[in-house]
């Protein structure tokens, strides 16, 4: 699988699965390369990055007032997929 796309539609598909129940919304790609891996194998390197509650599970406010009360943080993350459109890993990234 060389295509760019469906390396992006796989990864977006991992991101959204692994992390379905953790709340993520509007997801943003960032960045694609094909690199080599560790193993020297060509990968496609997927960056997204989404929004995320972040909030005080033990808070005193009701159900109501909580969304309200959370912080959103931004958090970028990095798929890796393999030329057969296997996501194979996904990493938290970081600046150099």
């Amino acid at each position: 699988m060389s295509d760019v796309k469906l390396a992006v539609r796989a990864a977006a598909q991992f991101l959204a699965n692994v992390l379905e129940e953790d709340g993520i919304r509007d997801i943003r790609l960032e960045e694609v390369e094909l690199k080599e891996n560790e193993s020297g194998l060509p990968t496609w390197r997927v960056t997204f990055s989404f929004l995320r509650n972040r909030g005080d599970s033990e808070s005193p406010w009701s159900e109501t007032l909580r969304p309200f009360m959370q912080k959103t943080e931004r958090e970028v993350k990095v798929v890796e997929v393999d030329l057969r459109g296997n996501a194979v890993g996904m990493k938290q990234w970081l600046a150099n």
